[in-house]
């Protein structure tokens, strides 16, 4: 019974077919363990294995950081970015590092 609707009951399972039921489950967790984990989105157990999603590029020219600014670093970057914080990221580096 639910407080939504109290004519729903619960479904009444027998004794033998919970045992089937946690047997199936068990012998689905031995062997997703043999085979190294369950089954990957797109198929296969191994890394790597499996259709490759399409359309994915990875760039390895990218590293992505977390800076942490004060205000005046980030007044100062904006000016030498000319309003733009990226901008001036990248004008910073290409000053430092020649």
């Amino acid at each position: 019974m639910t407080e939504d609707d109290p004519f729903i009951y619960p479904e009444q399972i027998s004794e033998d077919e919970m045992k089937r039921r946690k047997q199936r489950e068990t012998q689905k967790r031995y062997r997703d363990r043999l085979r190294g984990g369950p089954p990957k989105p797109r198929g296969g157990t191994r890394e790597g294995a499996g259709r490759k999603p399409s359309g994915v590029v990875k760039d390895t020219q990218t590293v992505p950081i977390l800076l942490r600014l004060t205000r005046i670093q980030i007044l100062l970057l904006l000016e030498m970015g000319h309003g733009t914080l990226t901008s001036g990221i990248q004008a910073h580096l290409d000053r430092t590092i020649v």
